[in-house]
Protein backbone atom coordinates (compact mmCIF):
# COMPACT_ATOMS: atom_id res chain seq x y z
CA UNK A 1 0.00 0.00 0.00
CA UNK A 2 1.34 3.45 -0.93
CA UNK A 3 2.09 6.24 1.56
CA UNK A 4 -0.93 8.11 0.18
CA UNK A 5 -3.49 5.40 0.95
CA UNK A 6 -4.58 6.57 4.43
CA UNK A 7 -4.93 10.13 3.27
CA UNK A 8 -6.77 9.06 0.09
CA UNK A 9 -9.24 7.08 2.20
CA UNK A 10 -9.74 10.04 4.48
CA UNK A 11 -10.42 12.27 1.50
CA UNK A 12 -12.92 9.83 -0.01
CA UNK A 13 -14.78 9.60 3.29
CA UNK A 14 -14.90 13.38 3.52
CA UNK A 15 -16.21 13.73 -0.03
CA UNK A 16 -18.84 11.03 0.53
CA UNK A 17 -19.98 12.68 3.71
CA UNK A 18 -20.13 16.06 1.98
CA UNK A 19 -22.35 14.72 -0.77
CA UNK A 20 -24.78 13.34 1.76
CA UNK A 21 -24.75 16.38 4.00
CA UNK A 22 -27.88 18.39 3.21
CA UNK A 23 -26.77 21.27 5.39
CA UNK A 24 -23.64 21.56 3.28
CA UNK A 25 -25.73 21.60 0.11
CA UNK A 26 -27.80 24.48 1.47
CA UNK A 27 -24.67 26.46 2.22
CA UNK A 28 -23.32 25.89 -1.27
CA UNK A 29 -26.65 26.94 -2.75
CA UNK A 30 -26.42 30.10 -0.68
CA UNK A 31 -22.89 30.80 -1.92
CA UNK A 32 -23.99 30.30 -5.51
CA UNK A 33 -26.52 33.09 -4.97
CA UNK A 34 -23.67 35.35 -3.91
CA UNK A 35 -21.58 34.35 -6.92
CA UNK A 36 -24.25 33.85 -9.62
CA UNK A 37 -23.29 31.38 -12.31
CA UNK A 38 -20.40 29.91 -10.37
CA UNK A 39 -19.96 26.19 -10.11
CA UNK A 40 -18.39 24.88 -6.94
CA UNK A 41 -16.47 21.70 -7.59
CA UNK A 42 -14.67 19.51 -5.15
CA UNK A 43 -10.96 20.11 -5.04
CA UNK A 44 -10.40 16.55 -6.19
CA UNK A 45 -12.33 17.08 -9.43
CA UNK A 46 -10.06 17.49 -12.45
CA UNK A 47 -11.60 18.50 -15.78
CA UNK A 48 -9.27 18.55 -18.77
CA UNK A 49 -10.68 21.06 -21.30
CA UNK A 50 -9.93 20.50 -24.92
CA UNK A 51 -7.92 23.07 -26.86
CA UNK A 52 -8.26 23.10 -30.61
CA UNK A 53 -5.13 22.48 -32.65
CA UNK A 54 -3.45 25.70 -33.71
CA UNK A 55 -1.78 26.79 -36.91
CA UNK A 56 1.94 27.12 -36.29
CA UNK A 57 3.52 30.39 -37.46
CA UNK A 58 6.62 32.21 -36.34
CA UNK A 59 6.25 34.43 -33.28
CA UNK A 60 7.37 38.07 -33.79
CA UNK A 61 10.95 38.23 -32.39
CA UNK A 62 10.10 40.89 -29.80
CA UNK A 63 7.21 38.82 -28.45
CA UNK A 64 9.40 35.73 -28.48
CA UNK A 65 11.67 37.50 -26.00
CA UNK A 66 8.78 38.81 -23.87
CA UNK A 67 7.02 35.46 -23.58
CA UNK A 68 10.18 33.36 -23.59
CA UNK A 69 10.95 34.24 -19.98
CA UNK A 70 9.44 31.44 -17.91
CA UNK A 71 9.20 33.49 -14.73
CA UNK A 72 5.44 33.21 -14.18
CA UNK A 73 5.04 37.00 -14.11
CA UNK A 74 2.13 37.58 -16.49
CA UNK A 75 1.71 41.18 -15.28
CA UNK A 76 5.28 41.98 -16.32
CA UNK A 77 4.70 40.27 -19.66
CA UNK A 78 1.48 42.22 -20.20
CA UNK A 79 3.18 45.53 -19.51
CA UNK A 80 5.97 44.67 -21.94
CA UNK A 81 3.49 43.51 -24.60
CA UNK A 82 1.64 46.83 -24.27
CA UNK A 83 4.96 48.70 -24.46
CA UNK A 84 5.78 46.81 -27.66
CA UNK A 85 2.42 47.66 -29.24
CA UNK A 86 2.51 51.40 -28.48
CA UNK A 87 6.29 52.00 -28.77
CA UNK A 88 7.93 54.50 -28.69
CA UNK A 89 5.23 55.80 -26.32
CA UNK A 90 5.76 54.95 -22.66
CA UNK A 91 3.28 52.75 -20.81
CA UNK A 92 3.10 54.99 -17.75
CA UNK A 93 2.32 58.05 -19.86
CA UNK A 94 -0.27 56.09 -21.85
CA UNK A 95 -2.05 54.99 -18.67
CA UNK A 96 -2.05 58.51 -17.20
CA UNK A 97 -2.74 60.66 -20.25
CA UNK A 98 -4.35 58.51 -22.94
CA UNK A 99 -6.31 55.53 -21.58
CA UNK A 100 -10.07 56.29 -21.65
CA UNK A 101 -9.30 59.93 -22.61
CA UNK A 102 -8.17 60.26 -26.22
CA UNK A 103 -6.91 58.42 -29.28
CA UNK A 104 -3.30 57.46 -29.86
CA UNK A 105 -1.74 57.01 -33.31
CA UNK A 106 1.60 55.26 -33.84
CA UNK A 107 3.07 55.52 -37.34
CA UNK A 108 5.46 52.81 -38.50
CA UNK A 109 4.47 51.88 -42.05
CA UNK A 110 5.83 55.09 -43.56
CA UNK A 111 9.19 54.64 -41.79
CA UNK A 112 10.02 51.21 -43.13
CA UNK A 113 8.50 49.20 -40.26
CA UNK A 114 5.58 47.73 -42.17
CA UNK A 115 6.45 44.27 -40.88
CA UNK A 116 6.28 45.33 -37.20
CA UNK A 117 3.25 43.13 -36.53
CA UNK A 118 4.31 40.36 -38.89
CA UNK A 119 3.56 36.93 -37.43
CA UNK A 120 0.40 37.89 -35.53
CA UNK A 121 -2.03 36.96 -38.30
CA UNK A 122 -2.22 37.20 -42.09
CA UNK A 123 -4.48 36.77 -45.08
CA UNK A 124 -2.62 33.60 -46.04
CA UNK A 125 -3.25 32.32 -42.51
CA UNK A 126 -6.96 32.98 -42.96
CA UNK A 127 -6.89 31.21 -46.32
CA UNK A 128 -5.29 28.24 -44.61
CA UNK A 129 -8.03 28.11 -41.96
CA UNK A 130 -10.76 28.21 -44.61
CA UNK A 131 -9.07 25.61 -46.80
CA UNK A 132 -8.96 23.23 -43.83
CA UNK A 133 -12.64 24.01 -43.05
CA UNK A 134 -11.88 25.08 -39.49
CA UNK A 135 -14.20 28.08 -39.50
CA UNK A 136 -17.98 27.94 -39.07
CA UNK A 137 -20.33 30.65 -40.28
CA UNK A 138 -21.47 33.06 -37.53
CA UNK A 139 -19.57 31.14 -34.87
CA UNK A 140 -15.98 31.64 -35.95
CA UNK A 141 -16.44 34.33 -38.59
CA UNK A 142 -19.07 36.54 -40.19
CA UNK A 143 -19.44 38.22 -43.59
CA UNK A 144 -20.56 41.84 -43.54
CA UNK A 145 -20.97 44.76 -45.90
CA UNK A 146 -21.94 48.42 -45.50
CA UNK A 147 -23.70 49.88 -48.50
CA UNK A 148 -26.13 52.75 -48.92
CA UNK A 149 -25.82 53.52 -45.19
CA UNK A 150 -26.98 50.02 -44.20
CA UNK A 151 -24.85 47.28 -42.64
CA UNK A 152 -25.79 43.75 -43.69
CA UNK A 153 -24.64 40.36 -42.44
CA UNK A 154 -24.45 37.87 -45.29
CA UNK A 155 -25.64 34.30 -44.69
CA UNK A 156 -26.75 35.16 -41.13
CA UNK A 157 -28.53 31.86 -40.46
CA UNK A 158 -25.74 29.49 -41.50
CA UNK A 159 -23.76 27.72 -38.76
CA UNK A 160 -21.91 25.08 -40.77
CA UNK A 161 -18.23 24.91 -41.65
CA UNK A 162 -17.52 27.16 -44.61
CA UNK A 163 -16.17 26.07 -47.96
CA UNK A 164 -13.22 28.22 -48.94
CA UNK A 165 -14.44 28.95 -52.47
CA UNK A 166 -17.83 30.19 -51.20
CA UNK A 167 -16.21 32.70 -48.85
CA UNK A 168 -13.68 34.05 -51.33
CA UNK A 169 -16.30 34.44 -54.05
CA UNK A 170 -18.15 36.84 -51.74
CA UNK A 171 -14.93 38.62 -50.78
CA UNK A 172 -13.63 39.02 -54.35
CA UNK A 173 -17.00 39.36 -56.10
CA UNK A 174 -19.34 42.31 -56.43
CA UNK A 175 -20.56 41.79 -52.84
CA UNK A 176 -17.12 42.85 -51.55
CA UNK A 177 -17.93 41.22 -48.23
CA UNK A 178 -15.67 41.91 -45.26
CA UNK A 179 -14.55 38.84 -43.33
CA UNK A 180 -14.58 39.26 -39.57
CA UNK A 181 -12.65 36.48 -37.85
CA UNK A 182 -14.00 36.07 -34.33
CA UNK A 183 -11.49 35.19 -31.62
CA UNK A 184 -8.32 34.83 -33.74
CA UNK A 185 -6.52 34.04 -30.49
CA UNK A 186 -7.90 30.51 -30.82
CA UNK A 187 -5.60 30.07 -33.80
CA UNK A 188 -2.75 32.49 -33.17
CA UNK A 189 -0.31 31.93 -30.31
CA UNK A 190 0.99 35.54 -30.39
CA UNK A 191 -2.50 37.08 -30.18
CA UNK A 192 -3.51 34.71 -27.37
CA UNK A 193 -0.37 35.52 -25.38
CA UNK A 194 -0.81 39.26 -25.84
CA UNK A 195 -4.43 39.07 -24.66
CA UNK A 196 -3.78 36.79 -21.70
CA UNK A 197 -0.85 38.85 -20.45
CA UNK A 198 -2.74 42.13 -20.98
CA UNK A 199 -5.58 40.69 -18.91
CA UNK A 200 -3.15 40.27 -16.02
CA UNK A 201 -1.68 43.75 -16.46
CA UNK A 202 -4.98 45.59 -16.95
CA UNK A 203 -6.97 43.49 -14.45
CA UNK A 204 -9.89 42.93 -16.81
CA UNK A 205 -10.95 40.52 -19.53
CA UNK A 206 -9.76 41.02 -23.09
CA UNK A 207 -10.42 39.74 -26.58
CA UNK A 208 -9.71 40.16 -30.26
CA UNK A 209 -11.27 40.15 -33.72
CA UNK A 210 -9.57 40.26 -37.11
CA UNK A 211 -11.04 42.16 -40.06
CA UNK A 212 -10.18 41.37 -43.70
CA UNK A 213 -11.79 43.97 -45.98
CA UNK A 214 -11.70 44.14 -49.80
CA UNK A 215 -10.26 47.31 -51.30
CA UNK A 216 -12.81 50.05 -51.94
CA UNK A 217 -15.34 48.69 -49.45
CA UNK A 218 -16.56 49.15 -45.89
CA UNK A 219 -17.83 46.43 -43.59
CA UNK A 220 -19.38 48.32 -40.68
CA UNK A 221 -21.47 51.41 -40.00
CA UNK A 222 -20.35 54.22 -37.69
CA UNK A 223 -20.61 52.96 -34.10
CA UNK A 224 -18.86 52.92 -30.74
CA UNK A 225 -17.69 49.94 -28.70
CA UNK A 226 -17.87 48.98 -25.03
CA UNK A 227 -14.15 48.22 -24.96
CA UNK A 228 -10.86 50.06 -25.33
CA UNK A 229 -9.54 49.07 -28.75
CA UNK A 230 -5.98 48.69 -30.01
CA UNK A 231 -6.13 48.51 -33.81
CA UNK A 232 -3.07 46.81 -35.26
CA UNK A 233 -2.81 47.23 -39.04
CA UNK A 234 -1.27 44.03 -40.41
CA UNK A 235 -1.64 44.29 -44.20
CA UNK A 236 -2.80 46.85 -46.73
CA UNK A 237 -4.27 50.29 -46.01
CA UNK A 238 -7.45 51.45 -44.33
CA UNK A 239 -8.90 54.94 -43.88
CA UNK A 240 -10.22 55.64 -40.39
CA UNK A 241 -12.44 58.41 -39.09
CA UNK A 242 -12.94 58.88 -35.35
CA UNK A 243 -15.50 61.37 -34.08
CA UNK A 244 -16.16 63.54 -31.06
CA UNK A 245 -19.33 65.39 -30.08
CA UNK A 246 -19.72 68.74 -31.79
CA UNK A 247 -19.11 71.39 -29.07
CA UNK A 248 -22.43 73.09 -29.76
CA UNK A 249 -24.23 70.06 -28.30
CA UNK A 250 -22.13 69.77 -25.14
CA UNK A 251 -23.98 70.54 -21.92
CA UNK A 252 -22.47 71.86 -18.69
CA UNK A 253 -23.58 70.28 -15.42
CA UNK A 254 -25.29 73.53 -14.47
CA UNK A 255 -27.34 73.42 -17.67
CA UNK A 256 -28.68 69.88 -17.45
CA UNK A 257 -32.12 70.95 -16.23
CA UNK A 258 -32.41 73.36 -19.16
CA UNK A 259 -31.37 71.01 -21.97
CA UNK A 260 -33.17 71.12 -25.28
CA UNK A 261 -34.66 67.94 -26.73
CA UNK A 262 -31.81 67.78 -29.25
CA UNK A 263 -29.17 68.13 -26.54
CA UNK A 264 -30.84 65.37 -24.56
CA UNK A 265 -30.94 63.13 -27.64
CA UNK A 266 -27.24 63.79 -28.22
CA UNK A 267 -26.37 62.84 -24.64
CA UNK A 268 -28.44 59.66 -24.87
CA UNK A 269 -26.92 58.66 -28.22
CA UNK A 270 -23.31 59.32 -27.27
CA UNK A 271 -22.69 58.73 -23.52
CA UNK A 272 -19.20 59.01 -22.13
CA UNK A 273 -17.61 55.68 -21.12
CA UNK A 274 -20.65 53.57 -22.16
CA UNK A 275 -21.23 50.15 -20.65
CA UNK A 276 -22.69 48.70 -23.85
CA UNK A 277 -21.75 48.98 -27.53
CA UNK A 278 -23.94 51.19 -29.68
CA UNK A 279 -26.32 50.40 -32.48
CA UNK A 280 -25.32 51.54 -35.96
CA UNK A 281 -25.57 55.30 -36.42
CA UNK A 282 -27.08 56.90 -39.49
CA UNK A 283 -25.14 59.41 -41.59
CA UNK A 284 -27.67 62.04 -40.50
CA UNK A 285 -26.95 61.43 -36.81
CA UNK A 286 -23.22 61.57 -37.41
CA UNK A 287 -23.42 64.76 -39.46
CA UNK A 288 -25.72 66.49 -36.97
CA UNK A 289 -24.07 65.69 -33.66
CA UNK A 290 -20.45 64.73 -34.35
CA UNK A 291 -17.32 66.08 -35.97
CA UNK A 292 -14.15 64.21 -36.99
CA UNK A 293 -11.24 64.41 -34.57
CA UNK A 294 -9.05 61.83 -36.37
CA UNK A 295 -8.91 61.23 -40.11
CA UNK A 296 -6.00 59.01 -41.05
CA UNK A 297 -4.91 56.16 -43.30
CA UNK A 298 -3.39 53.23 -41.42
CA UNK A 299 -0.62 51.31 -43.17
CA UNK A 300 0.89 47.97 -42.20
CA UNK A 301 2.76 48.37 -38.91
CA UNK A 302 0.64 51.31 -37.68
CA UNK A 303 -1.42 51.28 -34.49
CA UNK A 304 -4.50 53.29 -33.52
CA UNK A 305 -5.94 53.27 -30.00
CA UNK A 306 -9.63 54.23 -29.70
CA UNK A 307 -11.14 54.66 -26.21
CA UNK A 308 -14.42 53.06 -25.29
CA UNK A 309 -17.35 55.13 -26.50
CA UNK A 310 -15.70 57.05 -29.36
CA UNK A 311 -17.64 56.69 -32.62
CA UNK A 312 -15.58 55.46 -35.56
CA UNK A 313 -15.78 53.95 -39.04
CA UNK A 314 -13.23 52.68 -41.55
CA UNK A 315 -13.00 51.99 -45.29
CA UNK A 316 -10.33 49.90 -47.00
CA UNK A 317 -8.28 51.78 -49.63
CA UNK A 318 -6.93 48.41 -50.78
CA UNK A 319 -7.31 44.88 -49.44
CA UNK A 320 -6.77 45.42 -45.73
CA UNK A 321 -6.26 43.24 -42.66
CA UNK A 322 -6.20 44.50 -39.11
CA UNK A 323 -6.59 42.95 -35.67
CA UNK A 324 -8.42 44.72 -32.87
CA UNK A 325 -7.19 43.77 -29.40
CA UNK A 326 -9.58 44.85 -26.65
CA UNK A 327 -9.50 45.44 -22.93
CA UNK A 328 -11.64 47.03 -20.23
CA UNK A 329 -15.03 45.44 -20.87
CA UNK A 330 -17.51 45.67 -17.95
CA UNK A 331 -14.87 46.45 -15.36
CA UNK A 332 -16.12 49.84 -14.17
CA UNK A 333 -17.14 51.47 -10.92
CA UNK A 334 -20.72 51.00 -12.06
CA UNK A 335 -20.19 47.25 -12.33
CA UNK A 336 -18.61 47.14 -8.87
CA UNK A 337 -21.46 49.10 -7.26
CA UNK A 338 -24.03 47.08 -9.19
CA UNK A 339 -22.59 43.92 -7.64
CA UNK A 340 -22.46 45.51 -4.18
CA UNK A 341 -26.08 46.52 -3.60
CA UNK A 342 -27.95 43.14 -3.77
CA UNK A 343 -25.73 41.32 -1.23
CA UNK A 344 -25.85 44.37 1.04
CA UNK A 345 -29.66 44.21 1.09
CA UNK A 346 -29.52 40.46 1.74
CA UNK A 347 -26.99 40.90 4.53
CA UNK A 348 -29.04 43.68 6.15
CA UNK A 349 -32.08 41.42 6.29
CA UNK A 350 -30.35 38.32 7.68
CA UNK A 351 -27.62 39.72 9.91
CA UNK A 352 -27.54 39.36 13.69
CA UNK A 353 -29.06 42.83 13.87
CA UNK A 354 -31.77 42.06 11.31
CA UNK A 355 -34.47 42.90 13.86
CA UNK A 356 -33.30 46.51 13.56
CA UNK A 357 -34.01 46.33 9.81
CA UNK A 358 -37.60 45.19 10.10
CA UNK A 359 -38.74 48.21 8.13
CA UNK A 360 -36.95 46.81 5.05
CA UNK A 361 -39.14 43.72 5.21
CA UNK A 362 -42.44 45.51 5.62
CA UNK A 363 -44.87 45.58 2.70
CA UNK A 364 -44.78 48.41 0.19
CA UNK A 365 -47.71 50.85 0.36
CA UNK A 366 -50.80 49.12 -0.93
CA UNK A 367 -51.48 51.85 -3.49
CA UNK A 368 -47.91 52.77 -4.55
CA UNK A 369 -48.58 51.78 -8.18
CA UNK A 370 -51.22 54.50 -8.35
CA UNK A 371 -48.68 57.28 -7.85
CA UNK A 372 -45.28 55.76 -8.76
CA UNK A 373 -44.09 54.82 -12.24
CA UNK A 374 -43.41 56.57 -15.54
CA UNK A 375 -47.01 57.56 -16.16
CA UNK A 376 -47.04 59.36 -12.80
CA UNK A 377 -43.54 60.86 -13.03
CA UNK A 378 -44.80 64.36 -13.82
CA UNK A 379 -46.93 64.54 -10.66
CA UNK A 380 -44.37 66.50 -8.68
CA UNK A 381 -47.03 68.03 -6.48
CA UNK A 382 -48.22 64.65 -5.15
CA UNK A 383 -47.00 64.40 -1.51
CA UNK A 384 -47.16 60.62 -1.67
CA UNK A 385 -44.40 60.60 -4.29
CA UNK A 386 -42.24 62.90 -2.19
CA UNK A 387 -42.71 60.73 0.88
CA UNK A 388 -41.97 57.55 -1.09
CA UNK A 389 -38.70 58.98 -2.42
CA UNK A 390 -37.64 60.10 1.05
CA UNK A 391 -38.40 56.71 2.58
CA UNK A 392 -36.40 54.81 -0.03
CA UNK A 393 -33.44 57.16 0.45
CA UNK A 394 -33.70 56.76 4.22
CA UNK A 395 -33.83 52.96 4.11
CA UNK A 396 -30.82 52.78 1.81
CA UNK A 397 -28.80 55.23 3.88
CA UNK A 398 -29.77 53.79 7.27
CA UNK A 399 -29.69 50.05 6.61
CA UNK A 400 -28.14 49.12 3.26
CA UNK A 401 -25.07 51.36 3.10
CA UNK A 402 -23.58 50.08 6.34
CA UNK A 403 -23.73 46.51 5.04
CA UNK A 404 -21.76 47.14 1.86
CA UNK A 405 -18.90 44.64 1.97
CA UNK A 406 -16.29 45.99 -0.41
CA UNK A 407 -13.94 43.04 0.05
CA UNK A 408 -16.74 40.60 -0.73
CA UNK A 409 -17.53 42.46 -3.95
CA UNK A 410 -13.85 42.69 -4.89
CA UNK A 411 -13.64 38.90 -4.50
CA UNK A 412 -16.83 38.52 -6.50
CA UNK A 413 -15.46 40.65 -9.34
CA UNK A 414 -12.15 38.79 -9.16
CA UNK A 415 -13.94 35.42 -9.37
CA UNK A 416 -15.78 36.63 -12.46
CA UNK A 417 -12.48 37.81 -13.95
CA UNK A 418 -10.90 34.40 -13.38
CA UNK A 419 -13.77 32.81 -15.32
CA UNK A 420 -13.76 35.42 -18.11
CA UNK A 421 -10.06 35.54 -18.84
CA UNK A 422 -8.19 33.49 -21.42
CA UNK A 423 -5.97 30.57 -20.50
CA UNK A 424 -2.96 31.93 -18.59
CA UNK A 425 -1.09 28.63 -18.33
CA UNK A 426 1.72 28.16 -20.91
CA UNK A 427 1.76 31.82 -21.93
CA UNK A 428 5.27 32.01 -20.47
CA UNK A 429 6.88 28.80 -21.72
CA UNK A 430 5.28 25.36 -21.55
CA UNK A 431 4.24 23.88 -18.21
CA UNK A 432 5.07 20.21 -17.99
CA UNK A 433 2.54 18.08 -16.16
CA UNK A 434 4.27 16.25 -13.34
CA UNK A 435 3.26 12.70 -12.46
CA UNK A 436 5.28 12.75 -9.25
CA UNK A 437 3.65 12.64 -5.83
CA UNK A 438 4.11 15.27 -3.18
CA UNK A 439 6.81 14.23 -0.72
CA UNK A 440 8.11 15.86 2.42
CA UNK A 441 11.18 17.12 0.56
CA UNK A 442 9.18 18.39 -2.45
CA UNK A 443 9.36 21.96 -3.67
CA UNK A 444 6.58 23.72 -5.54
CA UNK A 445 6.09 27.01 -7.40
CA UNK A 446 3.19 28.93 -8.87
CA UNK A 447 2.70 28.30 -12.57
CA UNK A 448 1.77 31.97 -13.00
CA UNK A 449 0.99 34.75 -10.55
CA UNK A 450 -2.52 36.21 -10.33
CA UNK A 451 -4.36 33.23 -11.79
CA UNK A 452 -6.33 32.38 -8.62
CA UNK A 453 -8.44 34.26 -6.07
CA UNK A 454 -8.88 32.95 -2.51
CA UNK A 455 -11.88 33.98 -0.47
CA UNK A 456 -13.77 32.81 2.60
CA UNK A 457 -17.44 31.91 2.22
CA UNK A 458 -19.17 30.81 5.38
CA UNK A 459 -16.94 28.20 7.01
CA UNK A 460 -15.15 27.22 3.79
CA UNK A 461 -12.17 28.57 1.90
CA UNK A 462 -13.02 28.81 -1.81
CA UNK A 463 -10.39 29.17 -4.52
CA UNK A 464 -11.48 30.57 -7.89
CA UNK A 465 -8.93 30.15 -10.65
CA UNK A 466 -8.40 30.34 -14.40
CA UNK A 467 -5.77 27.65 -14.91
CA UNK A 468 -8.25 25.28 -16.57
CA UNK A 469 -9.56 27.97 -18.91
CA UNK A 470 -8.96 27.61 -22.64
CA UNK A 471 -8.59 30.12 -25.44
CA UNK A 472 -12.33 29.72 -26.03
CA UNK A 473 -14.38 32.18 -23.97
CA UNK A 474 -16.28 30.36 -21.17
CA UNK A 475 -15.58 26.90 -22.61
CA UNK A 476 -15.10 25.71 -19.04
CA UNK A 477 -17.36 26.28 -16.04
CA UNK A 478 -16.24 28.62 -13.23
CA UNK A 479 -13.76 26.81 -11.02
CA UNK A 480 -14.73 27.29 -7.39
CA UNK A 481 -12.62 24.82 -5.40
CA UNK A 482 -13.87 24.37 -1.86
CA UNK A 483 -11.45 23.65 1.00
CA UNK A 484 -11.60 23.52 4.75
CA UNK A 485 -11.27 27.03 6.16
CA UNK A 486 -8.00 26.13 7.89
CA UNK A 487 -6.55 25.22 4.49
CA UNK A 488 -6.51 28.93 3.64
CA UNK A 489 -3.38 29.25 5.79
CA UNK A 490 -1.64 26.80 3.44
CA UNK A 491 -2.99 28.28 0.22
CA UNK A 492 -2.46 31.98 0.97
CA UNK A 493 1.38 31.97 1.17
CA UNK A 494 1.50 29.90 -2.01
CA UNK A 495 -0.62 32.43 -3.93
CA UNK A 496 1.41 35.33 -2.55
CA UNK A 497 4.74 33.75 -3.49
CA UNK A 498 7.10 34.64 -6.33
CA UNK A 499 6.83 31.99 -9.08
CA UNK A 500 10.62 32.18 -9.45
CA UNK A 501 11.26 31.17 -5.84
CA UNK A 502 10.38 27.54 -5.01
CA UNK A 503 8.55 26.80 -1.80
CA UNK A 504 9.52 23.83 0.33
CA UNK A 505 6.27 22.12 1.26
CA UNK A 506 7.56 21.39 4.74
CA UNK A 507 7.83 25.18 5.30
CA UNK A 508 4.06 25.67 4.99
CA UNK A 509 3.62 25.10 8.72
CA UNK A 510 0.90 22.45 8.87
CA UNK A 511 0.75 18.68 9.12
CA UNK A 512 2.21 16.96 6.10
CA UNK A 513 -1.07 15.12 5.50
CA UNK A 514 -2.94 18.43 5.14
CA UNK A 515 -0.19 19.96 3.02
CA UNK A 516 -0.07 16.95 0.71
CA UNK A 517 -3.85 17.00 0.31
CA UNK A 518 -4.01 20.72 -0.49
CA UNK A 519 -0.94 20.82 -2.70
CA UNK A 520 -2.15 17.73 -4.53
CA UNK A 521 -5.35 19.55 -5.46
CA UNK A 522 -3.40 22.61 -6.62
CA UNK A 523 -1.20 20.39 -8.77
CA UNK A 524 -4.25 18.73 -10.33
CA UNK A 525 -5.64 22.15 -11.21
CA UNK A 526 -2.35 23.39 -12.77
CA UNK A 527 -2.13 26.21 -10.23
CA UNK A 528 1.28 25.04 -8.98
CA UNK A 529 3.99 22.76 -10.31
CA UNK A 530 6.67 20.59 -8.75
CA UNK A 531 10.19 21.94 -9.21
Amino acid sequence: MSDNAPNDSKRKRRETKSRKDQHKKEKIDSRNKRFPGSKHVSAAENVQPSIDSKCHHAMPPALDIIFGRCDGDLTRAGEQALAWMIAPNKVEKFLCDVLEKKTLLVRRGSSGQGDYFSGLFSKSWIEELFSERKLHYNRDFSLTQYRDSVRTTLKPSLMKAAFSEDVWSLFDGEEKASIRILRPQEHSDPIWKIISSLESFMGSGGGANAYLTPGGSQGFAPHYDDIDAFILQLEGKKSWTVYQINPEWLVRDSEIDEMSDEQRECMNLFPQHPLMSSEDFTPEQVEKYLKPCVEIVLEAGDLLYIPRGMVHQAKADEDSLHVTISTGQRNTWADFIGEAIPPAVELACRSDAAHDCARLRELLPRDYMSFMGIVHSDRNDDPRRTQFHKEVDRLITTYVMKHLDYDLIADRMAAKFQHDRHRPVDVLGDTEKSSSKVRKDSQIALVAKGTATLTIEGDAAVLYHSCKNTRVYHQTDPRGLEFEQEDAYIIEPILMSDPNIPIAVKSLGHSFEDIRRVVGFLLDEDIVKLV
